[in-house]
């Protein structure tokens, strides 16, 4: 008799999954990001502060899933020795680049600003990963679902309302960063992956930026 596939292994299941998880990533954007930094009473630019709350949020994730998937594999999530470079290089660009400077923009962008310039991160990744890594290549397909998807993005945004589009250095420009760190990390992971348990790799880099920019503002 032939098993029965788990429901999340099906199409119906994968395709629930990935909205999911889509609802939840999107959740850690611009509103909910503003609404918890604001429920802190954190000034808007009190860089220190920011940091703070973005060590203490990274720390909590790369616990749980480093516990999670530790109970999950019943074997301890630790890294060897080969493990230790590609988690250092990752957290640099995914974890300390992307959300240091998502950070320090944030308060001093525009939530719409914001939005369409990180609209823009999928298709940057694609770019990167064709023309500078050579992992992917640039077809039709590709490039429409990329200009589509973000053109949607800024047309909600523009014909939304009150918010006003504009640029600064460290506003605008810390979110584009950002945005690039992010591509770039993107394109990293596919690589690592390759060679390297990808739970445990996304698990201690994200844990790890305790260590980093945060750790002077927890004593």
């Amino acid at each position: 008799m032939e098993s029965r596939k788990p429901y999340l292994a099906t199409l119906p299941g994968l395709i629930l999954g990935c909205l999911v998880c889509c609802a939840l990533w999107g959740a850690r954007l611009s509103p909910a990001s503003r609404s918890v930094t604001g429920s802190l009473a954190s000034p808007a630019h009190d860089s220190a502060s920011q940091l703070l709350f973005a060590g203490l949020r990274f720390t909590l994730a790369g616990a749980l899933v480093i516990v999670g998937m530790s109970a999950a594999q019943r074997r301890p999530l630790i890294p060897q020795a080969r493990d230790i470079k590609p988690i250092f290089v990752l957290s640099l660009f995914q974890t300390i680049g992307q959300y240091f400077f998502f950070y320090l923009g944030l308060s001093r962008a525009s939530a719409m600003s914001s939005s369409i310039i990180e609209a823009s991160a999928n298709f940057l990744a694609i770019l990167f990963a064709a023309l500078a890594f050579h992992t992917e290549k640039l077809n039709t397909p590709k490039v429409l679902g990329c200009v589509l998807g973000f053109a949607g993005v800024a047309l909600v945004n523009l014909s939304g309302a009150d918010g006003t589009f504009g640029f600064t250095l460290d506003g605008e420009g810390f979110i584009l960063a950002s945005t690039v760190a992010g591509a770039l990390s993107t394109c990293l992971i596919g690589i690592f992956s390759r060679e390297h348990d990808g739970v445990l790799l996304a698990g201690w880099q994200i844990f790890s930026r305790w260590r980093g920019p945060y750790r002077h503002r927890a004593f």
